[in-house]
């Protein structure tokens, strides 16, 4: 999902302001490597890529690692991942032939640098924004767990399903580059980035403890990374079912948690563990949830996804100004439309129906319980708002910034000591204004976002 481009204009503009190390000169310059692996290939069979910026030199992070997975989404079906690798726009997510010529331009790379656990600017990531920065670019269409040994032709075109390759390469790159003597390491990313940091937290921090024996701590955050297994809001199973054919589409049996295969019982459900439900439940790195409870995006192209699968938020009685689809308008509406939009019978089948399918499908994974892991679950009408300068202002019932809880989890050295960690979210007001934590208005947080990088 994009964000509007006037905020992402106005934060660029204030956080150039800051006086946390961002001034002109003074941010670190990422570079763009490309894949040296011949199987590490995006759909159109373009290679594998990821944006690297070295950590402050001298800084007490000098060998602590943020990986970070983009998002954007999955194609289902072979002719959706055709669709996705005809694509060689700047930010198209099938293809990276257009990163060459234009290499720090990336509108979601940009967007990952403003907020959340990749920014430089301490104000908005005090724990860790000197630190080395990965982002691996998404562009196989599957979480990077696709397998297909052969590229299969469709329509005249060769498909390449190469994610699980894509991630293994570049981690056995970034060894060059000093992941090898890693003390530190947090896998992260957003939306279909946010389920990759589900399905590869085991493996990652395997694969650098392979490669560094200085690895003390490795933990995960996905950032509106949990896509419940709901049906809509007409009772059909169809997110369901367009993740079990993603599963098959992508062969993605190898690059799914090997954990989550192993204890599945009924092998016609293995596909689950290509699920944030599924794979949640059998990953060990200690992980915190960052998510909304009324997550636009999967209010719209989950819950509210109309029968056909046409369009996201166009079941019958809803569409925009509440939940709108996936298009530039929808999207911005559906991002940062206030909750005042809806009108009361949506309210209340988000907070009868939805809130409490997807509370019970976080709590049924077990990770609200673990020690060293929990979720910050808030009630904003927002998709990736935690990879944002926005999550040092949304806040729990209880006043706690969602930058200061991350803060907090990542500085716990002893997981299995920790107490499991979880704020639990409020209820929309069947009434008008229906939002119940203030922290969620989009004018007034980007106030305060403007008040803390003017400080």
């Amino acid at each position: 999902m994009k964000i509007s481009s006037w905020i992402l204009a106005a934060v660029a503009a204030l956080t150039a302001r800051s006086a946390h190390g961002v001034q002109a000169g003074r941010r670190r310059s990422p570079t763009l490597h490309f894949l040296d692996d011949d199987q590490a290939l995006c759909l159109d069979g373009s290679p594998g890529a990821f944006y690297l910026t070295p950590a402050t030199e001298g800084s007490r992070s000098e060998d602590t690692w943020v990986i970070f997975f983009e998002g954007g989404g999955w194609c289902f079906t072979e002719e959706d991942c055709l669709a996705r690798s005809r694509s060689t726009a700047l930010n198209s997510v099938g293809s990276t032939v257009a990163l060459g010529s234009f290499p720090n331009t990336n509108v979601r790379y940009q967007q990952s640098i403003l907020g959340g656990p990749q920014a430089q600017v301490c104000a908005f990531n005090p724990a860790l924004c000197e630190a080395n920065f990965v982002y691996l670019v998404y562009c196989d269409g599957n979480s990077f767990a696709g397998g297909r040994a052969d590229p299969l032709a469709i329509n005249g075109s060769l498909v390449y399903f190469r994610g699980k390759r894509i991630l293994d390469a570049a981690l056995s790159a970034l060894g060059a580059f000093g992941l090898d003597h890693a003390t530190e390491v947090l896998v992260t990313g957003d939306s279909a980035g946010g389920l990759a940091t589900i399905l590869h937290a085991d493996a990652v921090a395997a694969a650098v403890a392979a490669q560094s024996s200085s690895l003390r701590k490795a933990k995960a955050l996905p950032l509106s990374g949990f896509f419940p297994l709901l049906d809509t809001v007409q009772g059909l199973p169809v997110f369901a079912g367009q993740m079990q054919q993603a599963f098959a589409t992508h062969n993605a049996s190898a690059g799914v948690p090997q954990a989550c295969v192993a204890a599945v019982a009924d092998p016609s459900y293995v596909w689950t563990c290509n699920t944030s439900p599924g794979a949640l439940a059998s990953v060990a790195t200690p992980i915190f949830i960052l998510n909304s409870a009324y997550d636009a995006w999967a209010t719209s192209c989950i819950f509210t996804l109309d029968a056909d699968e046409a369009a996201c938020g166009a079941a019958p009685g809803w569409g925009l100004p509440c939940v709108g689809d996936s298009s530039p308008l929808g999207t911005v509406a559906a991002i940062f439309g206030p909750a005042d939009l809806c009108d009361e019978a949506q309210v209340s089948a988000l907070n009868d129906q939805w809130r409490p399918g997807f509370l019970a499908s976080l709590e049924a994974t077990g990770v609200l319980g673990r020690n060293g892991s929990g979720a910050f679950v808030h009630t904003c009408h927002t998709h990736t708002a935690e990879n944002l300068p926005l999550w040092s202002t949304i806040a729990s019932d209880g006043g706690e910034a969602m930058v200061n809880a991350v803060a907090n989890w990542w500085a716990e050295d002893e997981p299995a000591a920790a107490k499991p960690t979880y704020f639990a979210p409020c209820t929309w007001s069947v009434a008008a204004p229906h939002q119940c934590n203030p922290t969620c208005n989009p004018l007034g947080v980007l106030g305060d976002v403007m008040r803390t990088a003017a400080a």
